[in-house]
């Protein structure tokens, strides 16, 4: 497959040394799982009301349902209507890595059973519950912020120069989670190292 807008750099940057980027990202949500997440989310328990309406507003862009619905119109459009196959799979390639990002997040949710800032707000719990069912225990990692990081990676692909901008983005749109007090700063640093790595394998697995 022949992605759009691609350049000489390395797309695939974090997949290619995620051994030591695995590592750099666990030390990152182990620091703050001990020390950053609570006073952060208490922090945010009384945030203003502006600033919780521009961050639900900002929240919905990475919505992973949104993009289930607009990446699929985007292929149809570009690849039977514009006639553009390179356009057409590179749509292609950000459904796809929402997609696998967002099932392996579900499974990591379940698997966790991480509590969420709500149960830690309102009943002082704070921690795992394994294989927990319950949305309230679905805190690690952040779907939005897979959806968010999936996407950034699918962008850092097509324009490896300007990653640090397209990882910037990803990282401030996933922080709304955080401000919205649906999941402490460790899921979502989870979340989007998650979704940039689901999509850099799978710009490889379509090269």
């Amino acid at each position: 497959m022949i992605i759009p807008f691609r350049n000489k750099k390395d797309p695939t940057f974090l997949l290619n040394h995620v051994g030591k980027t695995s590592l750099i990202v666990l030390i990152l949500m182990v620091l703050s799982y001990f020390f950053v997440d609570r006073p952060i989310a208490q922090g945010f328990a009384h945030v203003s009301a502006s600033l919780y309406q521009l961050s639900a507003f900002l929240t919905e862009l990475i919505f992973a349902r949104v993009h289930f619905g607009i990446w699929p119109v985007l292929y149809f459009f570009f690849r039977y209507v514009l006639k553009k196959s390179e356009l057409a799979q590179f749509a292609l390639f950000i459904l796809i890595s929402i997609a696998l990002a967002n099932a392996a997040a579900e499974t990591l949710k379940w698997a966790f059973g991480r509590m969420r800032p709500e149960l830690f707000l309102t009943h002082q719990l704070y921690g795992f519950s394994l294989f927990n069912t319950s949305n309230l225990y679905h805190s690690l990692p952040s779907g939005h912020a897979t959806t968010a990081g999936a996407i950034a990676g699918s962008l850092i692909c097509t324009n490896p120069q300007r990653r640090l901008l397209f990882l910037g983005l990803g990282f401030a749109l996933a922080l709304t989670r955080v401000v919205l007090g649906e999941h402490f700063l460790s899921d979502v640093i989870g979340g989007v190292f998650l979704g940039v790595v689901v999509a850099q394998w799978v710009y490889r697995k379509m090269e």
